[in-house]
C-alpha cells in the first residue's frame, strides 16, 4: 500500500493535535489557597502539610488508524476514535489548624471588707456654756461624751485666740488678757461643742513686800484656801449594794470630787417607791419586799447608784454584810497663782495653762514667782553635760536642755543648785577610792537623775561632807534629809526614805545651811556671814518662790524674808559667785541672764547642777 503526500499530511496533522493535548494536560495545576485574617486575635500551629498530588492521565486504549484503500486506488485514513484524557485527582491532605490562646493575667480575689463595730460620739456635754474669768485664773471644764459606749471617748480642745485664754489638753482654761474668746470641744469623729470664755481684769489688788521692814506674818494676799470649781467631776455613794429587812433605815453618804466644789446639790431618787423611800438628806427606809435601784445626782447631772433589796428579816438575809465601797482617793486641790504688783519692777512675766512667771527687780533681790500646775513633773534638774570631766555655766545647761527636750516654744526659768567638786576646790575631800569620780560633779552620798542613780555612796563612811539632800517628792512637796558622815552612815534610814517618797531629782548642799524654813519658821541656828544667795522655796502645792539675792544677807535674814513672802518650806542653794538666774520665754531657742554673780566667765561661774522650771 502507497501513500500518498496528502495522506502523510493527514497523518502528521493528527499526531501534532495528539502531543500538544498532552502537553497542554500535564501544564495544568490546580492551587490551593488558605486565607488568614491577620486581625483575627488567635494564634494558629499547622501540624502538617503534603504536597498536592500531579494528575495521572489514564487513556483507554483505541483502534489505530487504518488505511483503507477505495476502488479508486486512493487509500484513505479512517481514525476511528480519538484517546480520552481523563486527570484524576488524588486527594489532598487538609492540614489541622490548632488554636492556642493567649494567657491571661490572673486577678487577685477581693477580701471581704470587715465591719465597722465602733460607736461614734454623738455629741459631749459640758458643765458649762459661758465662764466669765478674771487675769491668771484658770477653771477646769466638766464633760462627758456621749453615748457612754463611745468607742473612743478622746477630746481634743482648741482656743480661738491665745492671746486672750488658753486651754490644755484636759480642759483647764487660762485667762491671759482681758477680751472674748471661744473654747471648742471636739471628738475624733469632729462632734464639737464649745464655751464662751470673758475674760476681765483680776479684782484683787495685791500687796506689795516692803524692802525695807520684814513683816513675820503671811500677807493677806496669800491665799490660804483652794480655788473653787464650779461643779463636781465625780460622785461616789458610800455603798454599792445593800440588803435591808422591811421597816428598816440605812443612812447614805455621798462624796463629791473634787472636794474644792461650789455647787454641793444632790437629788436622790428611788425605782420603786412602794418598796423603799428615801429623804433628802439620803435616808433610806425599807417598806416591802423587793429590789429597787437608788440613784443619786449631782447638779451637773453626774450620776452613781446603788442597789437595793429589801428582805422580810434578819433571819432571811444570807450576807447582812452591806457591800461597802472603797473609800476613793480625793482629787487634788488647786491653789490660785499669787498675782503680782504690776509696775516698772516686773521685768518678766509669761503665762500659759501650766506655768505662770513673773520676775520683779527688788531692793536688793530679784523676786521670781512661780504656779505650776504639777509640781513633780515641772520642777526638774539638769547636770553639766561633761559630768566628771568639766562644769558648765547655768545659762549652757539650760540651753542644752532646752535643745535636748524640744522646749523652744515653752517658758523656762533656771537657777543654780547644788554645791560642787572641782578639779582645784573641794575635790580632795573625797576618799582616795572616789576622787575620780567626784570630780566635776555636785555635792551628795546620793544623786539622782530623773530617777537614775548617778552616785551612791551610802557606804562611804569617810565622805569628808555633812549635807542636806532635798528634792520633790511625788506629792509635789519641798523634803530635806540631813545626811552626815561618819560609821553610822551606812545604816542610815535616809535613803530608803528619799526612794519611797518618789524623790525623782536630788539636790544637796551643807548641812545646816541648807533648809533654813520648815512649817512657815525659821530654823536656822547657825551663824554666816552676809553673801549672796540663791533661795527656793514652796509657798503651798501650786506656789513657789526664787529669791535671788544680790545684797549681802545673813541666812537668817534670807529666812525671814522667805517667810514673809508666805513660804512654809525654804532652801538656801548655793551661792556667792555661783549664783545665776536665767529665764526664757515661749519662741526662744536659749535664755538670758537676768542675774550673775560672778564674772569668772562671760556667763558667770561653771557648775554642776542646775533647777529648772518649765511648762507641760
Amino acid at each position: 500500500m502507497t501513500f500518498s503526500k496528502k495522506n502523510f499530511i493527514i497523518l502528521g496533522t493528527i499526531v501534532l493535535v495528539l502531543v500538544l493535548g498532552i502537553t497542554l494536560t500535564f501544564r495544568s495545576k490546580k492551587t490551593n489557597t488558605i486565607e488568614t485574617n491577620t486581625t483575627n486575635t488567635l494564634d494558629f500551629d499547622i501540624e502538617s502539610e503534603e504536597p498536592t498530588s500531579i494528575p495521572t492521565i489514564v487513556s483507554k486504549p483505541t483502534s489505530t488508524p487504518i488505511l483503507t484503500k477505495t476502488q479508486s486506488g486512493i487509500s484513505t485514513a479512517i481514525v476511528t476514535k480519538i484517546p480520552t484524557i481523563t486527570p484524576t485527582r488524588i486527594p489532598t491532605r487538609i492540614p489541622t489548624i490548632t488554636p492556642t490562646l493567649k494567657p491571661q493575667p490572673t486577678k487577685t480575689p477581693t477580701a471581704t471588707p470587715t465591719p465597722d463595730t465602733n460607736i461614734y460620739a454623738t455629741g459631749i456635754v459640758l458643765n458649762t456654756t459661758q465662764l466669765t474669768l478674771e487675769i491668771n485664773k484658770s477653771y477646769k471644764v466638766d464633760y462627758r461624751v456621749e453615748p457612754n459606749e463611745t468607742t473612743d471617748k478622746n477630746v481634743s480642745w482648741s482656743s480661738s485666740d491665745g492671746h486672750v485664754a488658753t486651754v490644755t489638753s484636759d480642759a483647764w482654761i487660762t485667762a491671759n488678757n482681758i477680751g472674748e474668746v471661744t473654747i471648742t470641744a471636739s471628738t475624733v469623729n469632729n462632734m464639737t461643742t464649745s464655751i464662751k470664755v470673758k475674760v476681765i481684769e483680776s479684782k484683787v489688788t495685791p500687796t506689795t513686800v516692803p524692802t525695807t521692814i520684814l513683816p513675820t506674818t503671811v500677807p493677806t494676799t496669800i491665799p490660804t484656801t483652794p480655788i473653787l470649781v464650779s461643779y463636781p467631776s465625780k460622785i461616789d455613794l458610800n455603798l454599792s449594794r445593800l440588803i435591808l429587812p422591811v421597816s428598816e433605815t440605812k443612812q447614805f453618804s455621798v462624796l463629791l470630787q473634787p472636794q474644792n466644789v461650789k455647787n454641793k446639790g444632790i437629788v436622790w431618787s428611788i425605782s420603786n417607791g412602794s418598796i423603799a423611800t428615801i429623804t433628802a438628806d439620803g435616808l433610806l427606809t425599807a417598806k416591802s419586799i423587793g429590789k429597787i435601784n437608788l440613784t443619786v445626782t449631782s447638779e451637773n447631772n453626774l450620776t452613781d447608784t446603788a442597789t437595793i433589796t429589801v428582805v422580810s428579816s434578819y433571819d432571811s438575809i444570807s450576807q447582812a454584810t452591806p457591800t461597802q465601797k472603797p473609800t476613793p482617793t480625793p482629787t487634788e486641790t488647786i491653789y490660785p497663782p499669787i498675782t503680782p504688783p504690776v509696775g516698772s519692777s516686773l521685768k518678766r512675766n509669761n503665762n500659759s495653762s501650766s506655768l505662770i512667771t513673773s520676775i520683779e527687780r527688788k531692793s536688793g533681790y530679784y523676786l521670781t514667782r512661780i504656779w505650776v500646775k504639777d509640781p513633780y513633773s515641772q520642777i526638774r534638774k539638769a547636770i553639766t553635760s561633761r559630768w566628771q570631766s568639766a562644769l558648765e555655766t547655768v545659762n549652757v545647761i539650760a540651753n542644752t536642755e532646752v535643745s535636748r527636750k524640744n522646749l523652744k516654744n515653752k517658758i523656762l526659768v533656771a537657777i543654780n543648785a547644788s554645791g560642787l567638786h572641782s578639779g582645784a576646790y573641794e575635790y580632795q575631800y573625797c576618799t582616795s577610792s572616789t576622787k575620780l569620780q567626784c570630780k566635776y560633779t555636785a555635792f551628795g552620798t546620793y544623786i539622782k537623775l530623773n530617777g537614775q542613780v548617778l552616785r551612791d555612796y551610802r557606804n562611804e563612811a569617810a565622805y569628808d561632807f555633812n549635807t542636806t539632800i532635798f528634792g520633790i517628792d511625788k506629792n509635789g512637796n519641798i523634803q530635806a534629809w540631813n545626811d552626815k558622815k561618819g560609821s553610822s552612815r551606812p545604816s542610815s534610814p535616809i535613803f530608803k526614805q528619799i526612794d519611797d517618797a518618789g524623790v525623782r531629782d536630788t539636790f544637796a548642799f551643807y548641812y545646816g545651811a541648807t533648809l533654813i524654813v520648815k512649817n512657815g519658821k525659821n530654823v536656822y541656828g547657825g551663824v554666816l556671814n552676809e553673801a549672796t544667795r540663791q533661795t527656793f522655796c514652796q509657798i503651798n502645792k501650786n506656789n513657789f518662790l526664787i529669791a535671788t539675792i544680790n545684797s549681802g544677807y545673813t541666812l537668817k535674814k534670807a529666812a525671814d524674808l522667805l517667810i514673809s513672802l508666805g513660804c512654809q518650806t525654804g532652801i538656801n542653794l548655793d551661792g556667792g559667785g555661783s549664783t545665776a538666774l536665767v529665764y526664757k520665754k515661749p519662741g526662744e531657742s536659749a535664755t538670758s541672764f537676768i542675774y550673775k554673780g560672778s564674772e569668772e566667765t562671760s556667763n558667770g561661774r561653771r557648775v554642776a547642777d542646775i533647777l529648772y522650771i518649765t511648762e507641760l
